[in-house]
Order: structure tokens, then sequence, then C-alpha cells
């Protein structure tokens, strides 16, 4: 083996310099002066220092400061993971070129299906949430349009519906496959932001009276902002009458199916005809890993199946993966995956479930205890919308992460801005949610 071990201390280094980076931020323009990422030819002791500049020129994701995005942290084990399947370089195409691996992406599909319900379905890996949310439309236009796979789309009438608080890349996606993104129709949410069914079901008759085709309905478990879960048994029942397609988005709140006290939230899911679910979000898994999990076997293959004779060599089609994906070669999702339920086991991941909705309560205590905090609304998931008096959230948030204390988003709703506190980094604990309330505290303070 020719790999030289003793540069992991280039990685050591980098690692240090990044979670421990306190850079200020500068513009653009400034960050490109000092880097001078242009520079070509470096020697190896000036690409190690360059390793290390750039990773404390990254902000953090992992520490006390940061709760602004839907992820956080990384499970050691799944990242080793990670660092093993970069280095082996294997496609997941063929089991030719893949072998055991091969078998462990097809033991995470069985264990994610399993969790949700289906019993005699399948699943793939593709390049994060919105492509998997791509290949669900993609599967359901499809199932809907005959010979729409070899003839293209010769009914431009088809109609898809998803909450206002879904994820943009359903709209984004009935574009790229065609429909165009006016096809995709937003249904109102209630005060909770979940899915209005009174609202879709006027839609629906609306776009029927109009001779449209209603084909897929979106949900969403644990929308972006809010953390809403629409109601999955009551809607599917609904889209059942009109032969529609239903797909949930769950790549944000599909965590909760690891804890028996929280999976509820997701009742009706192994109804809906696909699921995607994302471990690089609740369950620490490093990015990206996103499955597209549907209820019935084979039918993915149906739709993106491609024969090529140069590649499909050899093994039962079932093991060769490239069948049922997006791309031809593909990166290995699967193994840090794997490896983090190893680490975890079930247990393991309840637990950390739990703790994650313990930071919650404890976000909710301190909101509740502070006159200049009011909450939004009751957290479903991990999201903990909160208002600050006497204050715009935008501006707040923009200061601290300027002076690098906090890495915290806001959004705004019915006129009024708010801070989206997201409690996953099971890393922490507690005393992580009063680091975070405190120096929220300390820095309103200094601002009065």
């Amino acid at each position: 083996m020719t790999f030289e071990f003793e540069k992991l201390t280039i990685l050591r280094d980098a690692i240090v310099a990044h979670d421990s980076q306190k850079y200020k931020q500068k513009d653009p323009f400034a960050m490109k002066q000092e880097l001078a990422i242009d520079v070509n030819g470096l020697h190896t002791d000036e690409m190690e220092k360059l390793f290390v500049q750039i990773a404390a020129m990254t902000p953090t994701t992992v520490d006390k400061t940061f709760w602004n995005q839907l992820y956080s942290w990384r499970i050691p084990e799944g990242t080793i993971a990670e660092m093993l399947a970069c280095y082996m370089n294997n496609s997941m195409y063929t089991f030719k070129v893949s072998w055991i691996q091969t078998l462990i992406e097809k033991a995470v599909i069985d264990h994610m299906l399993a969790k949700i319900g289906y019993h005699d379905g399948d699943g793939t890996f593709a390049a994060g949430g919105s492509m998997s949310n791509m290949v669900a439309m993609l599967v359901a236009r499809n199932e809907k349009v005959a010979n729409c796979k070899e003839l293209w789309l010769q009914n431009n009438s088809l109609v898809a519906y998803t909450s206002d608080q879904g994820h943009y890349s359903v709209r984004k996606n009935a574009g790229i496959l065609g429909m165009g993104r006016d096809s995709v129709r937003a249904v109102p949410s209630d005060g909770q932001g979940k899915i209005r069914l009174d609202a879709l079901q006027v839609m629906i008759n609306e776009d029927i009276a109009a001779w449209k085709i209603p084909y897929l309905l979106n949900l969403t478990a644990g929308t972006t902002v809010l953390g809403a879960y629409d109601p999955i048994q009551e809607a599917v029942a609904i889209a059942k009458k009109y032969d529609m397609w239903t797909h949930v988005d769950a790549s944000r709140g599909g965590g909760v199916l690891l804890a028996q006290e929280h999976k509820h939230k997701m009742q009706g899911v192994a109804q809906a005809d696909s699921c995607t679910w994302n471990p690089h979000k609740m369950m620490g898994v490093p990015l990206s890993a996103s499955a597209l999990l549907v209820k019935k076997k084979w039918i993915i293959n149906k739709h993106l199946s491609e024969w090529a004779t140069y590649l499909y060599q050899s093994d039962d089609d079932d093991l060769n993966l490239g069948n049922k994906s997006l791309q031809c070669g593909r990166r290995n999702d699967a193994l840090k995956v794997r490896a983090a339920r190893k680490k975890l086991w079930d247990a393991g991941y309840e637990a950390r479930v739990v703790k994650q909705f313990a930071m919650v309560q404890q976000a909710l205590k301190r909101i509740e205890e502070s006159d200049l905090f009011a909450l939004v609304l009751k957290p479903e998931c991990l999201n903990v919308c909160f208002s600050i008096k006497g204050h715009q959230a935008d501006e707040i948030c923009g200061g601290l992460y300027h002076q690098n204390l906090l890495k915290v988003g806001h959004w705004s709703r019915n006129g009024k801005t708010f801070v989206r506190l997201v409690c996953v980094n099971a890393e922490l604990d507690t005393q992580g949610v009063d680091f975070f309330f405190d120096t929220l505290l300390e820095y309103l303070w200094n601002q009065s």
C-alpha cells in the first residue's frame, strides 16, 4: 500500500483548525486574496499549510455555536467510513466493482424500509433529499402517464400538490422533469404549518373541473422552517380517491421513526407510495446521505433502468444498483450510514433522538423564563421558533454571525421575524442549549 499514513497528520491538523476555528468573517473577495485560491504548483509542505488554512476559514458545524442548519456534528465512525469509501474509490453501479459494498447498501435500505413499514419495498441513495424527491416525482409521473418513459411527456396537464411549507425542490424538480414549475400547486398550511386538507380537496376539485390530471401529493414530515408534520394518514386517504401517488418528504424528520416515543408523528407513512429520508440530518451521518424508499419493489428499476452491455455484464439485476439510480457512477453513501448504526444500533439511536427532544424542552424552558422571548408555535420536530421582543430576528442573527458568537437562522411569517433554533447536535445537551441562550442574552444586553 503506497498510502503515506504519516500524512494523516495533515488531516489531524486541519480538523483541529476547523473545529476550533475563530476566523473572523470577511467578504468573499478578501478571503480569495488571503487564500490565493488560484495559485498553482504548490509543494507538499505548502499544501499541508493550505489545507489547514482552508479548514480554519470554513465555518464549523460541530461545536456549541452552530445551531443554523438541519444537520450538525457527525458520528466519528461515520466519518471514518466516509474516508474509507473515498480511499477505496468504488462506484456503486454494479456488484462486479463494489462487492460487499452492494450488500451493505442493500442492508441499510432494508433496515430503513422496515422502520417505515414497507415490507416488500426497495430504495436507492441519491445525492441529497432534492434528488431523492425528484426520483419520486419521476416515478409518479411515469406511473400516471402511459409510455412516458419512452415517448416523453405528451400531456402537460399534470398537477402536483404540496404544502406552502414544503421544500422548494418539489417545484424546482417539476421544472427539471418537464412538467413546468407552475404545475405544482402550493396548498395553504394551518397555524401549525401543516397542510390544510380542506384546501387540498378544493384544489383537486378545481383542477379536475379544468380537465387537469392530479398525479402527485407531496407531504412533508418535518418542514424546513417550522418542523411541522403533515397529517399523512388522512392525506393518503384523499390521494387514493384520485389515484395520486403519495410521497412523504421526511428528509428532515424521518429520524423520529427510530424512537418509540416520537414515531407516531409519521403515522400513516407505511400507506404512502414513497418516502425520502436523510440520515445526514437527525442521525448524525456525514453529508450527504439521502435515501428514496418505495413501497413497491422493482418500481424504481422500471423507470430508471437502461441496459448498457459494457457495464452490466454479470450478476443478478438486483445486485446491479445502477439500474435504480439517477447516476451511472455513484459514490458510496451507504457505508457511513451502516457504520454509524453499527456504533449506536437501535437502542443508541433511540437514546439519541430522545436526547435531541430533551434539548428542545430545555429551549422551551429558557424561552418561557424570559420576558424577551415569545414562542412562535409549539415545536413538533427539533426546530424551536421564537421571536425577540423589540428586535428584528434577522438583524440579531446577522450580528451574532458576524461577531462569530452563534450561527442560527431566522425566518418571517405573517410579517413577523423570528429565530429558528435547530436542536439537532446530539453531542450537546441541555447545557449546550443554556450556552446558546446565555450568549444570546449577553449579546442583546450589549446592544441595548
